[in-house]
């Protein structure tokens, strides 16, 4: 449990000297681990387990949602009411597909994590991921104004 606070701390020291610059993908997945990991509590042994199998979740899940925004970005940047039927048709079974997609793999892992945390800490984990979602918010909208 010291090990995963020290980490936490560290983890926010890195990004809070930053904050004023641009925030790095890197930087941000070290406090979303150390975050994670305190909320958890995971140990040495479980972590070593854990992160792989999230980490590899959650790199297809970000290219998938990558891959829908650049899709999505492309067929809103032209005007609406030029775009056929047909067009629009294909756009919808893509925004679909895409969302089908991220549900198997978000279903997937939680299975996956409940052979291995159980249910309660995967509930956990679901909590956790939505507070440092709602921090790094905070923080974000705070610093804007």
């Amino acid at each position: 449990m010291k090990k995963t606070t020290i980490l936490f701390i560290l983890a926010l020291s890195v990004v809070s000297i930053g904050f004023g610059q641009k925030k790095s993908h890197d930087e941000i997945k070290a406090l979303k681990t150390a975050f994670i990991t305190q909320q958890l509590e995971l140990t040495s042994s479980e972590a070593e387990k854990f992160w792989p199998v999230y980490n590899s979740y959650d790199s297809e899940i970000h290219k998938l949602r990558k891959e829908y925004r650049d899709h999505v970005k492309t067929a809103f940047e032209g005007d609406m009411d030029t775009v056929s039927q047909q067009d629009a048709a294909e756009i919808l079974q893509h925004i679909k597909q895409h969302r089908e997609k991220e549900n198997r793999l978000e279903t997937q892992l939680e299975s996956d994590l409940v052979k291995q945390l159980g249910a309660k800490r995967v509930l956990k984990l679901k909590k956790a991921e939505y507070d440092f979602k709602m921090q790094l918010l905070k923080k974000y909208r705070g610093r804007k104004k």
